[in-house]
This record gives C-alpha cells, sequence and structure tokens, in this order.
C-alpha cells in the first residue's frame, strides 16, 4: 500500500470525536462533558428537605453536586451513591414512540456518575460509572456500569482466517476496510504491521477510560445489562439483551440502532449500523451502514459497507461491501475484501471436512455467487475468479480457481482421467449466459451505497477485473495440448474442475469480446477529449497500434451486443416463467420495461450516438462519457 495507508489512523488520533471524549471524561470525569462547561455546586439545605421528600436516599448528601438552575422536584424516589453530578431538568425529553417525558432522576439508583443537562434517567437499577449526555435517555434498564479501566473494545484481537490464529486484527473504532485488508492480506507489509502497532498503542493509551458514555440525545431503554460501553451521540437501543464492551459511533445525521433482543459484546459499530431482532455481535467490526438482523451471528469478523447479515453465521472472516447473507448460511475463515456477492440458503463456506485443527482457510472473490446448499471445503482460493457463480449444492474440494465471470456446475457424470469430485467450469459463463446479472449488480452498488467514508467502486468492469480477464484469455488460448476436455495439468487456474474444448472456445471469444469493448470504450474517452480539444480522432493511437477511427469502427456493434446479452438473459426467465407459473405474467413486468434492461439501452444508444459523432467527418464531441457500461448510472 501506498505510504498514506495508516491515514485512518493517524487521522483519528487526531481528529477522533470519540478520543476527544475520552479525553474530556479523564479530565474531571465528564462533568464539563456532560454540563457543557458549567459549573456545579453544591446542594443546599432547602434542595436537600425537598429531595428527602420526594422520596430520594443518598449515602452523603455532600457529595452530591448540581449546576445553577437545578430543579428538586425533577429527581424523585432514587437513591445516590458516592459522588454523583446533576444538571438542569427543564424540559422534555422524547421516549419511544416520541412520548414526551420530563427530563430528571426517577426511580433509579445512581453511584459516581454524571448526568447532563435535560437527560431522563427512569426506572434504572444500576447507574454507575458513567457520563450521561444532555437530553440522553436512559430508562427501564437493570445495570449501566462501566468498571475501568476499558478501551471500549478498541485493540481487542480479532483472527481474520484461520481460528486459531496467524492472521490477527487489532482495530480501532474508526478503521476502514481497505486498512483491514492490508493488515490481513496473503502478503502483509511487515513496516505497515510494524508501524501500525507502534500508532495503535498511542491511540489505546488515548481510549483508556474509567467511565463510560451515554452520548447526547442517545436513548438506552429496555436493555438488561451495558457494561464498559461507549453509546455515540443519538444512538437508539431498545429492547437489546446486552451491550459490553464496545465502541458505539453514531451521530445525529447516521444514528445507530441496536434493538429487540440483540446482543453486542466487545465490538464496534461505525456510524448507521443496524443491528436489530436476535441476533449476536461477539468481537467484531461493523462497518458504516452495515447491518445485522433476524438471528444473524457475527463473532470474530469484519463486515464492510453496506453489507447485511440475517440468519447466517459469520466467524473469523473479513467480508467486503454489498454482500447479502439474508439466509441460514455459514461463513467461517474466509477472507472476502472485495464483496460484492452472496451466500445462498444452506450454503456451507468453511466445510473443514477434517478433525484437524482449525487452521485452513478461504480466500473470495469479488461478486462471488455461492448458490443454495453449496459446501466449500478448504483450504480455497477463488480470488482470482471474481462475478463467478458456484451452482447449488455443489460440493467443491480444496482448491484454486482463476477465472473471471464463470460458472461452475456439477459433471453430469464420470469422466476417466479427472480429479476425484470435479465439476465442470464454464470460464465467461456470466458474461455470456448472465449479463444481467452484472449490470443490475453494478446499478445496485451505486444506489445502495450510503458510505461516507469509504470510497467504494461501482464500475465491474474496472481495470483489475479486466486485468484478471485478460490473464485468464491467455491461458486459454494457449492449453498445453487440445483435448475434449482439459484439468488443472494441461490449463493452470481449473482448480478441481473439468473445461471442456467448445465451452474453451467459447470462453475465448467471450472474453476478447469483453476486453475489446472495455478497451474500446477507454479509447472512445480519449477520442472524446482529444475531440474536445481541437484535435482529430485519428490522432489518438488504440492499444494494437491501430489509429482510433478504425479502432472505435467495432465498438457500436460490441455495444449492441452487450446490450442484447442483458435483454437475453433476463427474457430466458420471461419465457420459462409462463410454462410453469400460470399468472407469471400478471405478476412480473415484461422485459423491455424492466429498469435494468430499460438503462442498459439507454447508456448503450448513449454511447454508440457519442462514437458516432466521434467516427463522423469532423466530427466534435466535447463531452466525455457520464458512465460506461457495468458502472451503473
Amino acid at each position: 500500500m501506498s505510504g498514506r495507508s495508516l491515514d485512518p489512523l493517524t487521522t483519528a488520533i487526531r481528529d477522533s470525536e470519540f478520543l476527544r471524549t475520552v479525553r474530556a471524561l479523564r479530565r474531571d470525569g465528564g462533568v464539563g462533558f456532560a454540563l457543557a462547561g458549567d459549573p456545579v455546586r453544591a446542594l443546599r439545605e432547602p434542595e436537600i428537605r425537598d429531595l428527602v421528600a420526594a422520596g430520594n436516599t443518598a449515602e452523603d448528601w455532600r457529595r452530591l453536586r448540581v449546576a445553577d438552575g437545578f430543579r428538586p422536584g425533577r429527581v424523585r424516589h432514587s437513591d445516590f451513591r458516592g459522588d454523583v453530578v446533576l444538571g438542569r431538568f427543564e424540559d422534555v425529553v422524547r421516549g419511544p414512540g416520541g412520548a414526551a417525558l420530563p427530563a430528571g432522576v426517577y426511580r433509579s439508583t445512581l453511584s459516581d456518575c454524571v448526568v447532563g443537562h435535560d437527560a431522563l434517567v427512569r426506572n434504572v437499577g444500576l447507574l454507575a460509572g458513567y457520563a450521561v449526555a444532555g437530553r440522553a435517555l436512559v430508562s427501564d434498564c437493570g445495570r449501566v456500569h462501566c468498571e475501568g479501566p476499558t478501551a471500549f473494545g478498541n485493540g481487542i484481537a480479532i483472527p481474520i482466517g484461520p481460528q486459531c490464529g496467524g492472521r490477527w486484527l487489532r482495530p480501532f473504532a474508526e478503521i476502514t476496510l481497505d486498512l483491514a485488508t492490508a493488515l490481513t492480506s496473503q502478503h502483509p507489509d511487515p513496516d505497515l504491521a510494524g508501524r501500525y502497532a507502534g500508532l495503535l498503542a498511542e491511540y489505546l493509551t488515548l481510549a483508556q477510560s474509567t467511565r463510560g458514555v451515554i452520548g447526547a440525545g442517545a436513548s438506552v431503554t429496555n436493555v438488561a445489562a451495558v457494561h464498559n460501553a461507549y453509546v455515540g451521540p443519538a444512538a437508539e437501543i431498545d429492547g437489546a439483551t446486552r451491550i459490553e464492551t464496545g465502541t458505539i459511533l453514531s451521530s445525529p445525521a447516521e444514528p445507530v440502532r441496536v434493538r429487540d433482543g440483540a446482543c453486542v459484546s466487545e465490538s464496534i459499530l461505525q456510524w448507521a449500523v443496524e443491528v436489530c431482532g436476535p441476533a449476536v455481535v461477539d468481537r467484531t467490526v461493523l462497518m458504516e451502514h452495515s447491518a445485522v438482523e433476524r438471528f444473524g451471528k457475527v463473532c470474530q469478523s469484519v463486515i464492510g459497507p453496506n453489507s447485511g447479515v440475517g440468519g447466517a453465521e459469520i466467524t473469523a472472516s473479513l467480508v467486503g461491501p454489498f454482500v447479502g447473507c439474508h439466509h441460514q448460511s455459514l461463513l467461517i475463515a474466509a477472507r472476502w475484501p472485495g464483496g460484492r456477492g452472496n451466500l445462498g440458503y444452506g450454503a456451507a463456506v468453511g466445510c473443514n471436512h477434517t478433525s484437524r485443527a482449525p487452521d485452513q482457510e478461504a480466500v473470495l472473490g469479488e461478486g462471488l455467487f455461492i448458490g443454495l446448499g453449496t459446501k466449500l471445503q478448504y483450504p480455497a482460493d477463488f480470488s482470482r475468479a471474481p462475478y463467478s457463480v458456484l451452482a447449488s449444492g455443489l460440493t467443491l474440494p480444496p482448491q484454486k480457481l482463476a477465472f473471471p465471470f464463470s460458472l461452475v456446475r456439477p459433471a453430469a457424470e464420470p469422466m476417466p482421467g479427472t480429479p476425484p469430485g470435479a465439476n465442470v467450469l464454464i470460464p465467461g459463463w456470466v458474461l455470456a449466459e448472465n449479463l444481467y446479472a452484472v449490470q443490475r449488480s453494478a446499478l445496485k452498488f451505486r444506489s445502495r451505497d450510503q458510505a461516507r467514508r469509504h470510497v467504494l467502486a461501482h464500475d465491474v468492469f474496472r481495470p483489475d477485473v479486466m486485468a484478471l480477464v485478460g490473464d485468464a484469455l491467455r491461458r486459454l488460448e494457449r492449453p498445453a495440448a487440445e483435448c475434449e476436455f482439459y484439468t488443472e495439468r494441461e490449463i493452470p487456474g481449473l482448480g478441481r474442475n473439468v473445461l471442456f474444448e467448445r465451452h474453451r472456445a467459447a470462453a475465448v471469444r467471450w472474453y476478447a469480446d469483453h476486453l475489446d469493448r472495455v478497451r474500446l470504450l477507454q479509447l472512445l474517452e480519449a477520442a472524446t477529449r482529444a475531440a474536445g480539444c481541437g484535435a482529430a480522432p485519428a490522432r489518438v493511437t488504440a492499444p494494437e497500434g491501430r489509429d482510433a477511427w478504425h479502432a472505435l469502427n467495432r465498438l457500436p456493434g460490441l455495444l449492441e451486443a452487450y446490450g442484447e446479452a442483458v435483454e437475453r438473459s433476463k427474457t430466458r426467465d420471461e419465457e420459462r416463467g409462463p410454462h410453469i407459473i400460470d399468472d407469471y405474467a400478471a405478476a412480473h413486468a415484461p422485459t423491455q420495461d424492466d429498469p435494468v434492461v430499460r438503462q442498459t439501452w439507454a447508456d448503450v444508444r448513449r454511447l454508440q450516438e457519442q462514437a458516432a459523432a466521434v467516427l463522423a467527418p469532423g466530427g466534435r464531441h466535447p463531452a466525455a462519457p457520464r458512465a460506461a457500461l457495468g458502472r451503473g448510472s
């Protein structure tokens, strides 16, 4: 990585709101933080009499201090232990359902804590060692207590890949996916790891606190236990079973929500994360705008931005952006930094198939689709097979697969001379038969990207992906010998699969056409810029040495083929569905009305018009392409 790879950590040490808050807690126990710097004083005798008359008790009234404007009538039936500071209680706090509740302290026990202006503490068995900021709500909870010193879950070691160790990640609250990936990559940079360890030690020193935090405007209701937690501003925690030793980054614009029986322990939840329903999150980093819901279980893992886990179990894994795991399935000991894929119902990615130590792992490629009931045995490396489909019901033995946009399906019958358990590989099948899925993914990535601190690529046909396509094409063009079918012996990268000659020949065409389309779109962009600057398009040289005019003549046809492939792959459903479901047409829009198909053809026509403008005699077209196919719109 570049010399700027540690910027997220150095920036956090300098600018983190979380660390600023912890520094404020260390200065005066959170008094300045919770009361916005207002001074405090001892209780006056009339105030003590009013408090006692309202059913309150105290270990020592001299250890209870208040801000000017304190109203004893807003404190009732509560017990005070140790040093307690209370702010002004004049306004109302909005509780669950929008109910307006008077700020103050009611029917609770408080010990060594601070309650800020217009906050509400109600029906809390024990609030101890916490600073509750202004307008926060803590209601109907069992124990909310801090037994410091604590770093709120920062720096806890998470195994990524082998469960017994080897790739350890010690995260901090604001860690990014790129940095987490670099620290747990196949070839980690020892210099990066050393510099990270030094900076992390500084961060953890700054994060140490003996007080917990409930941030301004946060709501913590109906929780049995909150222990050693930092709950950021405007977070909403309702009905969770336990929040323990963690950092919840939150803001009014991007509140975190933890609800309905969720259990969160030793974890970091970044901005706008949601953990809902009976769900478990343990020793995990949930990055911005990710979610765990509906019986999801995530342990010792990193879940990237915009990803969702529901009903699945993920352990010892790093999962990138836009991954959907919404069914009962297993992902264990896997590194999937590119994300953008799906895990089907019943899939078991981590089928270790041995009784030895849990020291095996998998590396998965971007956009991988893992079908229903598929079992992936370890070790496995699919990092060079992005946007491939593993068909339903497969069992994949340990292997390395290196063909992008491919389909792996079961073999129809055993074939002599093939590896045991071999399946059939069709390289490039997704480009030929399922291009609708690729185009839909590109549009989906852009429309669903809510991350503000991660810059995520939405272009499926990026240079790094197409470089893998080019490498796969070269291996397919030069097999060791021409055969009826090929194995890893003849064509490296096939893994434990068989490739038929007819599929090899077709894949060469599919890969070559899409490589040409992407290269020519780049050339169109260059030619457009040159035309806008007054240069003739023919002066722009194609990669093959041809001039731009001759090279670009092929582009309109390739674009037309792209649109036809997207439409054809969607039309297949429209043709098959009515033969099976009687009223299929009543519930499904025709292909020509499908938004992905319509958007694809709009992009195709726009790019074809742009190519025609550049190719026309004396053509000038000053506007560069807004988006090439596969990028979304």
